[in-house]
Formats: C-alpha cells, sequence, structure tokens
C-alpha cells in the first residue's frame, strides 16, 4: 500500500504537536444547527468544540465532590427553526 508524502508529513507533524484527529457521530440537526451558530459567530467549528471541552474539563473538575463522584448534567437540544425546513416529525 502507498502513501503519500504529504500525509506521511502531516501525520509526523500532528504527532509532534500533539494533534489528535476525533470522528464523531451526531444528530443531522445538531451538526446542522452548530455549524450554523460557528457561521454566525464566524468561528471555526474546531476553535468552538476546543472552548467547549476545555469549558466541559473545567465544570467537571470543579463538580468533583470529596468521595471523588463525579456529577454530570443532561442538556437538552432544541433544533433551531429554518426557513424552507419541512417539518422532520
Amino acid at each position: 500500500m502507498f502513501v503519500k508524502a504529504s500525509t506521511k508529513a502531516q501525520a509526523k507533524y500532528d504527532t509532534a504537536i500533539g494533534v489528535k484527529a476525533c470522528a464523531y457521530k451526531l444528530k443531522r440537526d445538531i451538526a446542522e444547527d452548530f455549524k450554523e451558530a460557528c457561521e454566525e459567530a464566524e468561528r471555526t467549528q474546531a476553535d468552538v468544540l476546543h472552548q467547549l471541552m476545555k469549558a466541559f474539563i473545567r465544570s467537571v473538575e470543579a463538580e468533583q465532590d470529596t468521595s471523588g463522584n463525579l456529577r454530570f448534567f443532561y442538556c437538552a437540544h432544541k433544533p433551531r427553526k429554518r426557513e424552507g425546513r419541512k417539518n422532520q416529525n
């Protein structure tokens, strides 16, 4: 199997600076709403995810009680309304 030199170079660079590629499966409406919100805010999705992950890590660390148990919370997503979007219910 042949691998492009640029692919190998990128992998080597990513390893050197500590970058990890991640793939997630999300509900379509959440992914679309997130993309639109990032565009409206003129920020990249990667930048926003980075900031959200750091904030979540800090909140979990702050919520850790003395017994070492972690408390998590669930936040429901309400899809944004878009013009021309068919009702998917």
